[in-house]
């Protein structure tokens, strides 16, 4: 029964308060990954993949960064609802 514990936490946007401090997660995170977990740059490598894992071929408009466009219009207020 992992399914369910995991959508409640990913459902509330459950962050872990000891994230920085963490000794389990820092070893963890100095195992898996290359280079210092901080160091990442998480946009350059959002679609680095074997070949063999991609299930579907990515398209340029899913390689293209995220530029904020709709979410970031649909959270700033806008001049009609301003007035």
């Amino acid at each position: 029964m992992v399914y369910l514990p995991m959508c409640y936490l990913y459902s509330s946007r459950f962050e872990n308060p000891r994230k920085r401090s963490d000794p389990l997660l820092a070893e963890l995170r100095a195992e898996l990954y290359l280079e210092p977990y901080e160091e990442v740059d998480w946009d350059g490598v959002r679609h680095a993949c074997c070949p063999l894992d991609e299930y579907q071929h990515i398209t340029p408009l899913q390689a293209r960064p995220p530029s904020g466009g709709a979410r970031a219009a649909a959270r700033r207020p806008s001049a009609a609802r301003a007035g």
